[in-house]
């Protein structure tokens, strides 16, 4: 095995993980490699489960008796696990020599065949009469059954006239035929169906699972590392045997000195290898470590990785907290896997099962890094400016002014303005009583079409609301819920105060105009600013490239 050879398994991993970081890795010596036979060995037999159960009526059987089934079963069973059953051993066979020794493993226990045998037994239920004593009725096969009658009626007379009647009843009893039972007494028996007998079944039930795995290998001169890597095997995160190069066209099965007992050996080379690797980045000095590959997986990568990634507080005294200085390093699958979960130290797992890419400490650090980032960034976003705010009012207050003296110049029936913060407030108030109490009469299974066609009528313009005066934030649905609700309660509220209404309740005058048009405006003003604010600050997150920044901040949706 050569340097370039050696390396690939880390370059790919490098390539896959960390492609913007700039990291190269440089076998500093050529690589000790080791190669040596490792097998695997188990023994397989058949073995049984008997189980018996009784099933309802007569479902056919083959034996006469519960004994002979009982004497049928077990010598069944001892044939079978004594190997003498040739039908089973071939199962068994067929099932060894069709399959690896290591899928073997993973199925655990499996099936060969199931032998049943049955007889009919008096059901004890009912005695073997196949009815019973009706519960309705206690086997009398009559009820007293309950009836109105009419008795007399009550009479009210006024000056000799009679001005009501109404009937007056009474509760009696009759004898009746039980309805359950036709008026038998008896019923059929629930449990043989009417049989009068019920089956018994008993069942042999073969099957085989490994038993004595082991595991034979020659010791390892070079990098003994392996010999304690292969006896810690079971504390290890690697899987050994997905690192062994097995033979399984040479896979051996056996008799395990009598028919019915096998023993199964799959053999194969474990190759090891280690190299000194230097790596390099623009981000931290370089480092230098021996590297461990075991039948061409890397075993270790801790050190290529760590000190590259781990963001330490000389790198940020050197390095400033930019989007063109960060981006080679944000803009990584890796450290993305860091960052996804902002309490969690758990370090993500590689291409390959089980294997830690970094240190728990160096993900705790890459989340300090873009915690700092998400306050850089909405420091950015809070920084407003008075004078923008001011323009923008100003801006808003005169888009109001021309709404209102557009309706000024308008003639039309019916026509009245009512402008002013308490006369929206009044037509909020009235908006969501309507709405409330209509939805009610849902309930009862009318359908208030009208009702339904303005509130979807209401959705478009809520969404321009919303693209008018809301943050650049990532569209999602409670999002758009909200601005739905508020904005077509505002919407509605505001159109009101053009329209008169003959409501008692609502004829809330504005107090002072000029006050109102005022806050109004700064309303407008503000929520410009905002969207402003944000827009920069997207713009700013964007520069770091990275996804997991943008959804902490809220532009994207997080996944």
């Amino acid at each position: 095995m050569d340097k370039n050879t050696f390396l690939q398994p880390f370059n790919m991993l490098r390539d896959s993980w960390l492609p913007s970081l700039g990291l190269s890795l440089e076998a500093v010596q050529s690589p000790i490699v080791e190669s040596n036979s490792y097998r695997t060995s188990a023994e397989f037999k058949v073995k049984v489960n008997v189980n018996s159960t009784v099933r309802g009526g007569n479902c056919g059987y083959n034996c006469s008796n519960q004994y002979e089934v009982d004497n049928e079963i077990n010598t069944i069973a001892e044939i079978g696990c004594s190997g003498k059953s040739e039908l089973l051993n071939n199962q068994l066979q067929h099932m060894l020599d069709n399959n690896s020794l290591l899928k073997l493993y993973n199925i655990g226990e499996f099936s060969l065949k199931d032998y049943t045998f049955s007889c009919l037994i008096t059901c004890n239920n009912c005695n073997g009469r196949g009815t019973v004593t009706c519960g309705a009725c206690g086997g009398s096969g009559t009820q007293q059954e309950a009836y109105q009658a009419h008795v007399k009626d009550n009479v009210t007379y006024q000056n000799g006239r009679e001005v009501s009647r109404y009937p007056i009843y009474e509760t009696r009893h009759r004898t009746v035929n039980c309805y359950s039972c036709n008026g038998s007494g008896r019923r059929t028996c629930g449990t043989c169906g009417g049989d009068g007998v019920n089956t018994y079944e008993k069942t042999a039930c073969f099957y085989s699972s490994y038993e004595n795995s082991m595991i034979h290998w020659t010791k390892f001169e070079k990098l003994p590392w392996v010999c304690k890597f292969i006896a810690n095997r079971a504390e290890e995160q690697l899987d050994i045997n997905e690192t062994v190069d097995w033979e399984y066209a040479k896979q051996i099965i056996q008799e395990n000195g009598a028919p019915g007992f096998y023993k199964v050996e799959l053999p194969g080379t474990l190759t090891a290898a280690q190299c000194r690797v230097e790596a390099t980045s623009p981000y931290s000095e370089t480092t230098d470590g021996i590297c461990f590959l075991l039948g061409g997986i890397p075993y270790d990568t801790d050190f290529i990785f760590d000190q590259h990634l781990h963001w330490s507080s000389s790198k940020n005294a050197k390095i400033p907290l930019t989007g063109e200085a960060l981006t080679p390093i944000l803009n990584n699958r890796l450290v993305e896997e860091c960052v996804k979960d902002m309490n969690s130290e758990q370090a993500p797992y590689g291409d390959i099962r089980n294997l830690n890419m970094v240190r728990s400490d160096t993900v705790k650090s890459l989340q300090w890094l873009m915690n700092k980032l998400y306050i850089i960034n909405k420091e950015q976003r809070d920084s407003i400016s008075i004078w923008k705010l001011l323009l923008n009012s100003i801006f808003a207050g005169a888009l109001l002014a021309a709404i209102l003296f557009g309706f000024n110049s308008l003639d039309y029936p019916n026509k009245s303005l009512n402008f002013g913060l308490y006369p929206m407030i009044a037509n909020m108030i009235e908006v969501i009583d309507i709405v409330f109490h209509r939805s009610i009469s849902q309930v009862n299974g009318y359908l208030d079409l009208q009702m339904w066609i303005y509130l979807m009528a209401t959705f478009i313009p809520a969404m321009i609301l919303m693209k008018l005066f809301g943050s650049n934030k990532a569209l999602t649905t409670r999002r758009m819920l909200k601005w739905y609700i508020w904005g077509s309660l505002f919407l509605c509220a505001f159109l009101m105060q053009f329209v008169a209404i003959e409501k008692e309740h609502l004829n809330v005058t504005a107090n002072n105009v000029l006050f109102d048009f005022i806050v109004l405006s700064l309303l407008g003003g503000i929520l410009w600013t905002r969207k402003g604010a944000f827009g920069r600050q997207k713009q700013y997150a964007k520069e770091f490239n990275s996804r997991r920044l943008m959804e902490l901040l809220g532009y994207e949706e997080q996944k």
